[in-house]
């Protein structure tokens, strides 16, 4: 996607994820989500919402649950920017039922902390960083959603 061909990424991602689906790496739900992201950016809505509810189902059977809200928020927030206002109004109420099972909502999606500026890619596989989604071990390193890197924050 970062070469603004995200039909190509889709299908990089696509096939990433189900090999990690096959082999229950705990990193196949965002690569779903990545291949979701990259098809709805290629056009492909339909795919992409499959790809998007494929990495939360995928995300609850793997019991990352700790995530599930602040994904879930992220991923309502960029359907309504793309103005997929009707699929987004379907994930939402999916999410609901579906977090309200784990005594989860939308609200706890923890607004973002101040935490030490990490670089917005991963330098090792090019995965784009988001905070608040990242598994921080201390005030200094997290771990790159895609490849489990360590990543060390700026000062």
């Amino acid at each position: 996607m970062e070469q603004n061909q995200p039909s190509k990424a889709a299908v990089i991602f696509d096939k990433l994820a189900e090999q990690g689906s096959k082999r229950e790496a705990p990193r196949a739900p965002q690569l779903y989500l990545q291949a979701g992201r990259a098809w709805i950016k290629a056009g492909d809505i339909e795919r992409g919402v499959q790809r998007l509810n494929t990495g939360l189902d995928l995300m609850v059977r793997m019991k990352q649950l700790r995530r599930l809200p602040v994904v879930s928020q992220r991923i309502l927030t960029e359907l309504k920017e793309h103005g997929l206002t009707d699929q987004a109004v379907t994930f939402e109420a999916k999410i609901k039922n579906l977090l309200a099972t784990y005594g989860l909502s939308l609200a706890s999606a923890s607004t973002p902390t101040e935490k030490p500026q990490l670089p917005a890619k991963c330098s090792y596989c090019g995965g784009n960083v988001l905070p608040d989604e990242v598994e921080w071990f201390d005030n200094q390193q997290a771990s790159c959603t895609y490849c489990g890197s360590i990543l060390e924050a700026k000062t």
